[in-house]
């Protein structure tokens, strides 16, 4: 099967050795698609980017991968149709439990 553009794009940047930042970025775009499916299966930033490492498709520091990760992957928008709340929601709060509230002077008989 032929290579997409993405691969072939990072197999000559790695043939290359003058390495600079864009073209680790490049490196990493390539590898998007399976980074975030290992993401997506539960592995660690740390144990992709040591196989990928290990693997030789990757040359840059885990600090660098683990920025890219941030930048490229989990500060994307969501996909149309998902939903993304930035707070969870408040638990209801049980019946017949009051609030707590702290008073410094308390009432001798609320003392017990």
């Amino acid at each position: 099967m032929a290579k997409n553009l993405s691969e072939r794009i990072a197999e000559r940047v790695k043939k290359d050795p003058g390495k600079s930042k864009r073209s680790n970025r490049m490196i990493f775009v390539a590898l998007r698609g399976e980074i975030e499916k290992a993401l997506n299966d539960g592995w660690t930033v740390k144990v992709i980017w040591e196989t990928l490492r290990e693997e030789e498709k990757v040359t840059f520091s885990y600090q660098a991968f683990n920025r890219y990760v941030k930048q490229l992957i989990k500060n994307q928008p969501p996909i149309q149709g998902e939903t993304v709340t930035d707070t969870p929601e408040k638990p209801s709060k049980p019946e017949g439990i009051k609030e707590f509230k702290f008073n410094a002077n308390p009432k001798k008989e609320d003392l017990i």
